[in-house]
């Protein structure tokens, strides 16, 4: 695959990591707002684990990128 298509890839996987994280602070207002300040920590908290898998994507993307991706079979 091209070095555009990893950096394409990269690039997709951090706009939704930032969908992602803007959504879920606004989903946790919107449950302060509410009065329901036990649960607002649920989406920030789900979101950190979405952000730990993008990055970990976005790491193997660059790795391809720069080194090659594996042969397929």
């Amino acid at each position: 695959m091209s070095d555009e298509t990893w950096l394409k890839l990269s690039s997709e996987t951090l706009n939704g990591m930032m969908v992602a994280a803007l959504l879920a602070t606004a989903v946790s207002l919107f449950l302060v707002s509410s009065g329901m300040h036990e649960t607002a920590v649920v989406p920030i908290v789900s979101v950190v684990g979405a952000m730990a898998i993008g990055f970990a994507l976005v790491e193997v993307f660059e790795h391809f990128r720069a080194g090659g991706a594996p042969p397929t079979a």
